[in-house]
């Protein structure tokens, strides 16, 4: 019987990608004295480009995935490439409300299924990114959650010592939890190889191919029947 349900928090609650642009978009309407005016109308692109210098492309199934790998981003060389004489001051500002505005932005399905899971669950967030209670503050969605945990400066997803941790700060067993992510090695591998049935989030419609054992949605409203049917099953 599952009682527990785990879930990552970049591309599974908060919808990065589109916080990105939205913070961006914010930006240019609320600091335009910040922004260089050749910058302006180009600021979405070269942030972009930017941003992709200081990732790896790393694949995942059939997919080149860039999505997963954003928290490891600094953004204070992405920002001082963009901004090159902009004071130290204003750049931490700058810094500081990009933060800001990327920290709420949660998918439009994560609500309704927080809602349905509340009674029957205990819901914890195991997160590779930095600052999970504040992003989840914002959002408005940290008090559904028992458990909060960050491996953000240690060991990461996929390691088993991550969701170790995870299960002790919840108190669960893992053949008695699920993990829902969107990455097919830290959240599906790494779950299963812990001893946790996991999840997959398809967000994007990739349909990958899944190892035994593991689940796919499309969207966090499937996931309560879902686990109804592996009660059941």
């Amino acid at each position: 019987m599952i009682d527990t349900v785990l879930f990552d928090l970049d591309g599974t609650l908060r919808d990065w990608q589109s916080a990105i642009t939205r913070a961006l978009a914010d930006l240019r309407d609320e600091a335009p004295e910040a922004l260089p005016a050749e910058l302006r109308d180009d600021l979405d692109a070269r942030v972009w480009r930017a941003i992709d210098e200081q990732l790896v492309v790393r694949r995942e199934g059939r997919v080149m995935e860039r999505r997963h790998y954003w928290i490891d981003i600094d953004p204070v060389p992405v920002w001082r490439t963009l901004l090159p004489d902009l004071h130290q001051r204003s750049l931490d500002e700058l810094l500081a409300r990009f933060r800001e505005l990327l920290d709420a932005a949660p998918y439009a399905d994560v609500y309704p299924a927080l809602e349905q899971l509340r009674e029957g669950y205990a819901l914890g967030v195991l997160t590779n990114g930095p600052r999970p209670e504040s992003v989840l503050r914002r959002m408005g969605f940290a008090h559904y959650f028992d458990a909060i945990v960050t491996v953000f400066g240690g060991t990461k997803k996929p390691a088993g010592v991550a969701f170790e941790q995870a299960l002790e700060a919840l108190g669960a067993e893992p053949v008695r939890t699920v993990h829902v992510g969107d990455s097919l090695i830290a959240d599906v591998q790494g779950a299963l190889s812990a001893g946790l049935t996991p999840i997959w989030i398809d967000r994007f419609d990739d349909r990958n191919p899944l190892p035994e054992g593991a689940h796919r949605i499309e969207a966090l409203t499937e996931l309560p029947p879902l686990l109804v049917s592996l009660a059941e099953g």
